[in-house]
C-alpha cells in the first residue's frame, strides 16, 4: 500500500516539474509582463496595498435609552423595580423560562418603575426587561441590550439570588 502512495507522490511532483513560475523572456531579454516582472527587479516597487486596518473597524453601537433592573433579586421575591426611559411600557420575563412573562407596567415620569409579581422569583432564574405593548418595537438596541433566542431583545437583565 505505501508503494501506491510513493507512486502518486511521485507522478504528482513529476507533473510539477513542467510548470514555470519565471515567463518567457521577450526579445530584449527581459521578463516582462506589462511593465510587471517575476520576480519584481530591485528598481521597481511592488504594487500599492490598499490601505486597511486590523482589525477591521466595527460598526458604533446604536445609541438607545439605557434600562437597569435594581439589584440584588431574591428568592421569592414578589417586586422588580428600576429605571428606564420615562412613559415606556416594558415585561419583566423570566429569560429561564424562554421569555415567560412575570409582570408589566408603564415607566414612570421621572425614569423608574415598580412591578408587583404574582407569584414570588424563583432562585438562579435571570429576569429581564423587554419592551411591551406598542413599544415591543421602539427600542430595538442600546447598551445591555441583547437578542436572545426563543426570547426576543432583552434591554437588561440580572440574576435572581438565594
Amino acid at each position: 500500500m505505501k508503494y501506491v502512495y510513493l507512486l502518486a507522490l511521485a507522478g504528482l511532483l513529476g507533473g510539477c516539474s513542467a510548470v514555470s513560475m519565471t515567463p518567457a523572456p521577450s526579445a530584449g531579454g527581459r521578463h516582462q509582463n506589462g511593465g510587471r516582472a517575476y520576480p519584481i527587479p530591485n528598481n521597481q516597487a511592488y504594487p500599492a496595498a490598499q490601505a486597511t486596518t486590523y482589525p477591521p473597524p466595527r460598526p458604533t453601537p446604536c445609541q438607545g435609552p439605557k434600562f437597569a433592573i435594581n439589584t440584588p433579586l431574591h428568592k421569592g421575591g414578589t417586586t422588580v423595580s428600576g429605571t428606564g426611559p420615562a412613559t415606556a411600557t416594558i415585561e419583566i420575563v423570566d429569560i429561564t423560562q424562554k421569555g415567560a412573562v412575570l409582570g408589566t407596567t408603564k415607566i414612570g415620569p421621572d425614569g423608574s418603575f415598580k412591578v408587583t409579581l404574582g407569584t414570588g422569583l424563583p432562585a438562579d432564574d435571570q429576569i429581564g426587561l423587554m419592551g411591551g405593548g406598542a413599544d415591543r418595537q421602539r427600542f430595538l438596541c442600546g447598551p445591555g441590550y441583547q437578542d436572545l433566542p426563543t426570547v426576543g431583545i432583552i434591554f437588561t437583565r440580572e440574576r435572581v439570588g438565594q
